[in-house]
């Protein structure tokens, strides 16, 4: 499985979670007008080895990629 698909399936099915609306909650704490995004991972934070939540910086970053260990891929999902 490559970052941009299992951005995908993260984005689609973080809605049956509360993870889902990250977004919403972001605009919510920060006195937002518009929601920067809907999706946790975007177009724009999305590469070939890794991606990171929209948003982030100072905040608590969602990121997911991947390591390639002895012809082993493995996915890992970190938090800052």
């Amino acid at each position: 499985m490559d970052i941009k698909t299992l951005a995908a399936e993260i984005n689609a099915r973080s809605n049956e979670y509360s993870f889902g609306k990250l977004q919403e909650l972001r605009a919510d704490l920060k006195g937002l007008k518009r929601v920067s995004g809907t999706m946790i991972f975007s177009a724009q934070t999305t590469f070939d080895e890794w991606a990171f939540h929209l948003g982030g910086r100072s905040e608590l970053q969602f990121n997911i990629g991947l390591e390639h260990l002895k012809e082993t891929q493995i996915i890992l999902f970190a938090t800052d």
